[in-house]
């Protein structure tokens, strides 16, 4: 808890710069707060699952979303957290919701390449084969992605096992 007390004391000094803080801040008073803004916040690495796991256990709501309608899961997808992935998911996110570009959290995670969670993802009932509103799978944006990157080329392997059985 020291580590959530002094991360807010850092977030509270620059409130003005970033309004986002603001809500972190809420929800250390008990008010319900949209958690997608820890994971954009700069709260140190080791802190971040600390600080939302202690906001979900204050009834953060998980599905809330940006203008973009990007969720808490699709922003831990994308940047990698596994762990703060499979915390929104065991506090009840919506593993298929979509964002104003009909990409879900499975996508983000393809795209990117992390492998780990794209299997926790599936696992919690991603849809694998849907489309996005310019008809792109989980499958097909890892594939474009195909660097010199064991993780993509997990991801396109496990992916198309699943797809085609």
């Amino acid at each position: 808890m020291g580590c959530l007390r002094q991360n807010l004391n850092k977030i509270a000094v620059s409130q003005q710069r970033y309004e986002y803080r603001i809500h972190i801040l809420q929800a250390a008073c008990g008010e319900k707060i949209e958690v997608r803004f820890v994971l954009t916040s700069v709260i140190p690495p080791p802190c971040i699952f600390q600080v939302v796991e202690s906001l979900l256990e204050r009834g953060a709501a998980v599905d809330c979303a940006d203008s973009d309608q990007r969720t808490a899961l699709r922003a831990a997808a994308w940047g990698g957290h596994e762990d703060i992935v499979l915390a929104l998911l065991h506090h009840g996110a919506d593993v298929n919701q979509t964002d104003d570009e009909g990409r879900t959290a499975l996508i983000a995670a393809a795209y990117m390449g992390h492998s780990e969670i794209v299997e926790h993802l599936l696992d919690f009932g991603a849809e694998i084969n849907h489309e996005d509103a310019d008809g792109r799978t989980a499958l097909s944006v890892a594939a474009l992605c195909v660097p010199a990157n064991e993780g993509y080329a997990k991801v396109c392997y496990f992916l198309s096992v699943l797809a085609h059985s």
